[in-house]
């Protein structure tokens, strides 16, 4: 048994964390969808957006993609967090766009063209001023998964990236079921939280996308690299820059494997990079049982996330008379 089926069987409740185990308790690790192959390649796109300029944001990434696929193919295009129009102001419901607006038709168009997955972030109109920060992944053939931003960054009243007065919180983590596999995704703030990328790796998530906008504070304070050995899983930062008189900022892009080693550091450099994900081998790397220590429960024992998912209660249980 693994570490990471070790942690997921644990905080689910399914074993106590001190009784024995046995391998045969636990799935074999998940195939993509050609059964052929856990390697999926990813093309990493640390834009530096141009603050509210939406239309430009977009065309200048798919010239981006389009010169480095026909370099060598890939699986999986990461763009930042709200790519499209970055931190542009205290409302940024004038930048907003729904999920099948243009920016989406475009990018389909693309994903389309190149057979690729292309995973960007974007405001997502409310109809309100406050707006969803949002990433919305695209499949060939139109399919699209959408995660929202569940914890938002604050800071003083007015602040520039006061985020709870920029955005409606979204209400769920659930990872993505694509044909590559389960993807789980986080945005920014949310990784800063134990917990997030902890309940996606134990719904099933085969490595974890981080698109961000935070200036450098997460590659810098390593949380890339203690995500990634937290949950035995990759984890895959990709943080974008941003041109303009509000929040000009410069990025720092960090990948690192599920056993915590380093496959990317790019700091203040908006290049494209290449990396790719053995998620067969994160799913089946042979680390040393431990005895668990479930981190994030609170009292009683329960998952103060649990508006976010089911509570996991690891107590052990009487035995019936």
């Amino acid at each position: 048994m693994t570490r990471r089926d070790f942690v997921r069987l644990t905080t689910t409740g399914a074993v106590a964390a001190s009784a024995g185990f046995s391998a045969s308790a636990v799935e074999s690790p998940r195939r993509t969808a050609s059964g052929k192959t856990d390697v999926i390649r990813i093309l990493g796109v640390p834009f530096t957006s141009k603050e509210g300029e939406v239309a430009a944001n977009v065309e200048g990434a798919v010239q981006v993609i389009k010169g480095e696929t026909a370099r060598s193919r890939v699986d999986l295009v990461i763009l930042p967090e709200l790519f499209t129009c970055g931190y542009a102001g205290p409302d940024l419901s004038p930048y907003a766009e729904s999920v099948d607006g243009p920016s989406a038709r475009k990018f389909e168009e693309l994903s389309n063209d190149l057979d690729v997955l292309i995973g960007f972030g974007l405001a997502e109109s409310t109809g309100r001023r406050k707006v969803h920060n949002s990433w919305i992944l695209i499949e060939p053939g139109g399919k699209k998964h959408v995660y929202r931003k569940t914890h938002l960054h604050p800071t003083e009243a007015g602040g520039k990236t006061n985020e709870p007065e920029l955005f409606l919180p979204g209400k769920t983590l659930e990872p993505f079921s694509t044909r590559l596999g389960s993807i789980g995704v986080m945005i920014c703030y949310d990784g800063c939280f134990v917990e997030v990328p902890r309940v996606l790796a134990l719904k099933g998530a085969d490595l974890i996308l981080w698109p961000s906008r935070s200036g450098g504070y997460l590659a810098g304070q390593s949380l890339p690299h203690v995500r990634s050995l937290d949950n035995v899983i990759a984890t895959v930062l990709v943080e974008g820059g941003q041109t303009g008189p509000n929040l000009p900022t410069q990025s720092f892009s960090a990948v690192y494997s599920e056993n915590g080693s380093r496959m990317i550091s790019q700091k203040n450099d908006d290049k494209p990079f290449r990396v790719d994900i053995d998620v067969a081998r994160a799913g089946s790397c042979g680390l040393p049982l431990m005895r668990a220590r479930i981190v994030f429960t609170g009292r009683g024992g329960r998952n103060f996330m649990g508006r976010l998912g089911r509570s996991f209660d690891t107590r052990e249980r009487p035995k019936a008379a």
